[in-house]
């Protein structure tokens, strides 16, 4: 071989190796070189109309003795016209919106490790209400008075440092209606989130790095077992009837007719058994926090094609001082495969009774584990998320962890006891993004409700 040409490609090698190095290191020092948490720029939504442009969030930690060390002030410098609009959330509790695992899980890594990837990618919205005391305010913003405004951070469910905050009018109605008038992205440096996650965790950033960041080729635990007794213990357990509502009509109300524009259908699902026997697809969910319909996001419900059972259970939570519930629905898929969705730590009396056209004032929470999708901060600084024995997990029959974001392409779950009968439960799964629900069932927990029925021996 040529001399020359052997010394040309080893230098050119050498060149392309060095540059590229140097490119990679470039970007991670960008990705996570910074750990300031001033100035952070935001980007604001282009497809709202709306007078309000977004600069910059800060967040300042207290230093006043009274406070934690997770308190922060949050400064938000918006402009209308050429006037500066500063809003500011003071007082903040930090943690409350970060992944934490809960104190008595910590010990175990393959636990911890879920908690944390489903605590970060379930979107968090935090809203801070008008005159509420840690919600500071100009007298007025474009046409608006203070005590008309409330303000809402949030979360996305991006991964880690992905977060958004907007400005809305209340309308003051009873379901609390709201108009939004600016909404804008800002992330974090991932050094600043990492160490805020690290520090609350007592752990490194690094080994967790992957399951926060959705790095390639991660499946978010897919097939890893799952060990629900490190979780809770079951006291009781009774076969109950459940019922598939397959033939009912579809419904969208609250936040499902606000997004029906994103589902994408040959033709629109009539009833709950078309969206499993019908290819949908939906808008996907990409950073910032925008849909776009370039790239869909696909439902798979023939992996729920058939109910096959349903258990409910009495359980004992290390973070709960009273009994609680767990129901079981066991599904066949259509190729013979096992599939059982557990929603546990439900307090059934703290479910509100409703009519079904009225569920999205139930309890609607996210597969997994995480808070409310929608939150006041006073209710959220009452029932910290890591004290919360609530969570939803699905499995297969080996009781393995299946990545329900992308088998099947479900990410809720909307609870509520039936308006006229409080022994009847009513479940909705929800979709990707809320878009849709993705079916109904109802359990009757009467032997629950009523123990002195038969009960069958703890499994």
């Amino acid at each position: 071989m040529n001399t020359f040409f052997s010394r040309t490609r080893a230098i050119a090698f050498g060149l392309s190796l060095i540059t590229t190095v140097s490119l990679a290191s470039g970007g991670i020092y960008r990705r996570y070189g910074s750990d300031s948490l001033a100035q952070l720029p935001i980007a604001s939504d282009t497809e709202l109309e709306t007078t309000l442009v977004g600069q910059s969030i800060t967040f300042e930690p207290n230093t006043n003795a009274m406070a934690s060390e997770d308190q922060y002030t949050i400064d938000i410098l918006l402009e209308h016209g050429e006037q500066a609009i500063p809003v500011q959330l003071k007082n903040i509790d930090l943690s409350l919106m970060l992944p934490q695992v809960p104190q008595q899980l910590q010990a175990t890594s393959a636990l911890s490790q879920w908690f944390l990837t489903e605590r970060e990618f379930n979107r968090q919205r935090v809203i801070f209400k008008p005159n509420s005391e840690h919600l500071v305010l100009p007298e007025k913003i474009g046409d608006y008075s203070a005590e008309q405004i409330s303000v809402a951070l949030t979360n996305n469910c991006l991964g880690a440092g992905y977060w958004e905050v907007a400005l809305y009018i209340e309308n003051g109605s009873p379901g609390g209606d709201r108009q939004k008038i600016y909404q804008g992205y800002f992330t974090f440096p991932r050094r600043a989130y990492g160490q805020l996650v690290a520090q609350l965790n007592n752990t490194s950033y690094w080994p967790l790095m992957p399951g926060l960041e959705g790095w390639v080729g991660f499946n978010f635990h897919r097939g890893r077992f799952f060990d629900m007794a490190a979780l809770r213990t079951v006291e009781t357990e009774v076969i109950i009837a459940g019922r598939d509502r397959a033939q009912e009509a579809v419904f969208a109300h609250g936040e499902q007719a606000q997004k029906a524009q994103l589902l994408v259908a040959a033709q629109p699902p009539e009833t709950w058994q078309d969206l499993r026997n019908q290819t949908v697809q939906f808008q996907s969910f990409v950073p910032p926090g925008i849909y776009k319909s370039e790239a869909v996001w696909e439902m798979h419900l023939d992996e729920l094609a058939h109910l096959s059972g349903a258990i409910a259970r009495q359980v004992r939570s290390p973070l709960a001082s009273q009994p609680l519930t767990e129901v079981e629905l066991t599904f066949t898929s259509t190729v013979g495969n096992t599939r059982r969705l557990v929603v546990s730590g439900i307090d059934l009396v703290a479910l509100p009774q409703l009519d079904p056209e009225d569920y999205s004032q139930g309890l609607y929470m996210p597969l997994g584990f995480g808070t409310p999708f929608t939150q006041d901060y006073a209710e959220l600084k009452a029932q910290p998320p890591q004290m919360s024995p609530f969570f939803t997990v699905l499995l297969d029959g080996e009781n393995r962890l299946l990545h329900y974001r992308k088998q099947v392409g479900i990410n809720g779950i909307v609870l509520h006891r039936d308006a006229h009968n409080p022994h009847i439960l009513h479940l909705y799964p929800m979709s990707y993004e809320r878009i849709t629900l993705a079916g109904h069932y109802t359990l009757d927990l009467t032997q629950v409700m009523h123990p002195e029925q038969a009960k069958l021996p703890p499994g």
